[in-house]
C-alpha cells in the first residue's frame, strides 16, 4: 500500500501516477508468513532513485520525501524465518509529474532568456564602445575646431593690421578734401565715403580686439572711475539719435550710487555700453523706449561669477528696450562669434555678429558676467554685473589707483555721430533731375536698406529716371503694387523680406509680373545667382556695383521692355496675328486670358467703358491702366478699341455680314466712327 498526504494506492494496483506536489510517500508492505512473522526480514529499492538495496529489517514501510520528477519502480523482497530470500519479490511503478518550471518549454524559455541576456549585454558593450569612439571623435573634432578658430583669429588679426594703413591713407586725405571743398554735392559724396571708411575702421578694430582677447594678449588696464558720471556722458551721446528716431531714452539710478567708484578700463567699458545701447536703439521702432538702469545686484539672477568676485559686492547695469526681441532658440548663441540670428529668422536688420561676442569677452575681462533675457516682439534686456572694489583684480591689472575726473567719452563720440549719420536718411520719392519731359521718364523703384548705398545709386539713376525708394522688402512690395514702376532694383539681404522672396512675389502677382527686376547682392556665389535667376530676376549684379554699369543695364532693360511692348501692341493689332500667341509669363498669360474672356462677353456692348472693364477684371482702373501700359503699351480704352477692330477685320475678311452688321457685332454704334478708326488702325478702308 502507498500512502501520501493526498491519497492512498489500493493494494492490487501495480502503477500509480502522482501529481507534481505528491512527492512525499510512505510505502507499506508485508509478507504472507504465518509462522513467526516477526522474524521476516525485508529489503527494498526504488529503481531510478536508490543505488543499492535498503535493508529494512522487520520494518514494513519505506519513506521517501521530495522525490524528483520521473518514472520509478519500487521493489521489495523478503526472507522467511529460515533466512531464505524470495528473489522475485513484489514491485510497483510510479510516475511523478514535473512542476511547470521543470517542463521542456520552461527549459526552452530559460535558454531563450539566457540568449536574450547575452544579446543585451553584447549590445550594451557595443553601444558603450560606440559612445567611447564618438567621444574620441568629438574630442578630435573639438581640437581641430579650436585649432581652426585660432588660425582664423590669427588670420583676422593679421589682415586687420594690414587694413589699418590703407584706411588711414584713405581717411586722412578725405578729411582734408572735405575741409577744402565748397561744392555741396561733392561734400555730400566725400562725407558718405568718409563715413563708410570709419565704419570699416570700427570693424577692423573689433576684429583686432577679439583676436587679442582670444589669444590672451589683452590685459585689463583698470583705474578708479566714478560710475554714474561715466555712464551719464555715454548715454547723453545717444540722445540726438534717439530723438531723431522718436525713441524715449532714459537713464535711472539712485542717490546711494551717486558717488560709487568702480575699477574698470574706461576705453574697453565704453565699447560695451556703446554697443548695447546702439543695438537697443537700432532694433527699437519709432515710439519705443530704451532704458539704462544702474543698481546694486540683488543676487537673484543665476549668473556664474569668478571665485574672486563671489564674495565681492556687485553693481548691475541693465539695458532694456521695447524692440523686436530675440527668438528663444537664438538666445544660447547670441554671444557666439559671427552669429547673426536676425538674418536667419526675422531678417529685420543686418550685422556682423562681432559686437555682442566682443561685449561678452570685455565684460569677462573685467571679472563680470552678462546675461540676456528676451521675448520676441516684446523687447530685450541685457544685464551686466561687475564687482566693486579692487580685491578681485590682480596687481598687474591695476594701472592707477588715483581717481581721475577726465571725460572718457571722446573716443566714441565720433563713432556715434557716424552711426547716426548713416541711419538718418529716409527713403524718398525723387523726380528726375534731367531736362527731359518728366511724364515720359521711366519709373525705377530702388529697394535698399543701406542709406549710403541708396544715395550712391541715386546719383547715377536720378538724372534719367523718376526714382522711387524703399528701405525694405515689404515696403518695396507695397510701393511696386501701388506705383507699377517700369523697373525694380532690389538688394538681396534686406530687413523684413529679402530680395529673393520679393522677386518671387513680384513675378507671381499679375500686376507686377511684367516688371524687370535687377538683384544686387554681396553674395557672389554661383548658387545665389542661380537662385535669383530661377525666381525670375532679369539681371543679377554682385557688389561692389559700378554705378555706370548699373545705369547702362537699367537703360538697356527699359529699352528692351519698351521694344517688347511695341511689338506686342503691333502684333495684337495685326490682321494675321492671333491675339494670345505672345511670349509672356504664366501670370501675364492668366491676366490676358481673363481680359479675353471679358472682351468676348462685352464685345457687342456699346456701353463697355474702361471703368466697367476694370470692374470685371477685379482691379482699379488705375492699376489696370498701368498693367496694360506696362505689358502692351496700351491704355485701357485703346486696348478695348484695338480688340474690337481686330475682331471686325477678321469678320470682314471672311465676309460674315455687312459693315453695319459687323459694326454692331463689335460694339460700334456709329458706322462713320467705325470706318475712321478702322482706317487709322490698318491704313485701309472698310471696303
Amino acid at each position: 500500500m502507498i500512502v501520501n498526504k493526498r491519497r492512498t494506492l489500493a493494494p492490487d494496483s501495480s502503477f500509480m501516477h502522482l501529481e507534481a506536489k505528491e512527492r512525499e510517500l510512505e510505502i507499506r508492505f508485508t509478507a504472507p508468513s504465518f509462522v513467526m512473522p516477526e522474524r521476516v526480514q525485508f529489503k527494498y529499492k526504488m529503481e531510478g532513485y536508490d543505488k543499492n538495496w535498503v535493508e529494512a529489517g522487520t520494518r514494513r514501510s519505506a519513506f521517501y520525501t521530495n522525490l524528483p520528477k520521473g518514472n520509478y519502480t519500487f521493489r521489495v523482497v523478503a526472507c522467511n524465518n529460515d533466512g531464505v530470500w524470495n528473489e522475485e519479490g513484489a514491485s510497483v511503478q510510479l510516475s511523478i509529474a514535473p512542476f511547470w518550471w521543470e517542463t521542456w518549454w520552461a527549459y526552452l524559455l530559460y535558454v531563450l532568456t539566457f540568449g536574450l541576456v547575452l544579446y543585451g549585454l553584447r549590445r550594451y558593450e557595443m553601444k558603450r564602445a560606440h559612445l567611447r569612439n564618438e567621444l574620441k571623435l568629438e574630442h578630435v573634432r573639438n581640437e581641430r575646431l579650436e585649432e581652426l578658430d585660432h588660425l582664423k583669429s590669427r588670420f583676422f588679426a593679421g589682415i586687420s593690421h594690414e587694413f589699418r594703413t590703407p584706411l588711414t591713407l584713405i581717411g586722412g586725405p578725405l578729411e582734408e578734401i572735405l575741409e577744402e571743398t565748397c561744392d555741396t554735392q561733392q561734400k555730400s559724396r566725400i562725407e558718405m565715403t568718409l563715413r563708410n571708411t570709419h565704419r570699416l575702421q570700427r570693424l577692423v578694430d573689433q576684429l583686432l580686439d577679439l583676436a587679442q582677447l582670444e589669444s590672451g594678449k589683452m590685459t585689463l588696464q583698470a583705474r578708479p572711475v566714478r560710475l554714474i558720471p561715466f555712464l551719464q556722458n555715454l548715454i547723453a551721446s545717444f540722445e540726438s539719435y534717439a530723438h531723431r528716431k522718436n525713441i524715449e531714452l532714459d537713464f535711472h539710478t539712485n542717490d546711494q550710487l551717486a558717488s560709487t567708484i568702480i575699477f574698470i578700463d574706461p576705453d574697453e567699458m565704453e565699447k560695451v555700453i556703446v554697443n548695447l545701447v546702439a543695438n537697443a536703439l537700432k532694433y527699437t521702432s519709432s515710439g519705443g523706449r530704451v532704458e539704462v538702469a544702474v543698481g546694486r545686484s540683488s543676487g537673484s539672477r543665476i549668473m556664474p561669477l569668478t571665485a574672486t568676485a563671489r564674495a565681492t559686492e556687485l553693481v548691475e547695469i541693465t539695458v532694456r528696450d521695447t524692440g523686436v526681441g530675440i527668438p528663444e532658440k537664438a538666445l544660447p548663441h547670441i554671444f557666439d562669434y559671427f552669429y547673426r540670428y536676425l538674418d536667419e529668422n526675422t531678417r529685420r536688420e543686418s550685422g556682423t555678429g562681432i559686437g555682442l561676442a566682443l561685449t561678452k569677452e570685455l565684460v569677462e575681462l573685467h571679472h563680470g558676467t552678462i546675461l540676456v533675457t528676451s521675448q520676441e516682439n516684446e523687447g530685450s534686456e541685457f544685464a551686466i554685473r561687475l564687482p566693486l572694489g579692487k580685491a578681485h583684480l590682480k596687481p598687474e591689472e591695476i594701472v592707477s589707483e588715483n581717481l581721475e575726473e577726465s571725460d572718457h567719452v571722446s573716443s566714441v563720440l565720433k563713432k556715434i555721430e557716424c552711426f547716426e549719420e548713416v541711419e538718418k536718411q529716409p527713403a524718398t520719392t525723387l523726380e528726375p533731375s534731367g531736362n527731359g519731359n518728366e511724364s515720359e521718364m521711366p519709373t525705377v523703384l530702388l529697394i535698399e536698406d543701406n542709406p549710403d548705398m541708396r544715395s550712391y545709386l541715386r546719383e547715377y539713376l536720378n538724372h534719367t529716371n523718376r526714382l522711387l525708394e524703399a528701405t525694405n522688402g515689404e515696403e518695396g512690395l507695397q510701393t511696386a503694387l501701388t506705383e507699377i514702376p517700369d523697373l525694380i532694383i532690389s538688394d538681396v539681404m534686406m530687413p523684413k523680406m529679402d530680395g529673393f522672396e520679393l522677386c518671387q512675389k513680384l513675378k507671381a502677382n499679375e500686376l507686377t509680373s511684367h516688371i524687370p527686376v535687377i538683384l544686387l547682392t554681396a553674395r557672389g556665389s554661383g548658387e545665389s545667382k542661380i537662385e535669383g535667376l530661377a525666381l525670375g530676376a532679369d539681371d543679377y549684379l554682385t557688389k561692389p556695383v559700378s554705378g555706370r554699369e548699373l545705369r547702362l543695364r537699367v537703360k538697356n532693360l527699359i529699352e528692351r521692355q519698351h521694344k517688347l511692348r511695341e511689338r506686342f501692341r503691333q502684333e495684337i493689332a495685326a490682321l494675321d496675328m492671333k491675339l494670345y500667341s505672345l511670349p509672356i509669363t504664366s501670370s501675364d498669360e492668366k491676366f490676358m486670358k481673363r481680359a479675353k474672356e471679358v472682351m468676348e462677353k462685352y464685345l457687342s456692348d456699346t456701353d463697355l467703358s474702361p471703368e466697367i472693364f476694370a470692374q470685371e477684371m477685379a482691379m482699379s482702373r488705375a492699376h489696370l491702366n498701368r498693367k496694360l501700359r506696362g505689358l502692351l503699351n496700351l491704355r485701357t480704352g485703346e486696348f478695348i478699341r484695338t480688340i474690337r477692330l481686330k475682331r471686325a477685320a477678321e469678320l470682314l475678311r471672311h465676309k460674315n455680314g455687312t459693315v453695319k452688321e459687323i459694326a454692331d457685332q463689335v460694339g460700334f454704334d456709329d458706322p462713320s466712327y467705325f470706318a475712321r478708326t478702322f482706317k487709322k488702325q490698318y491704313g485701309q478702308t472698310l471696303s
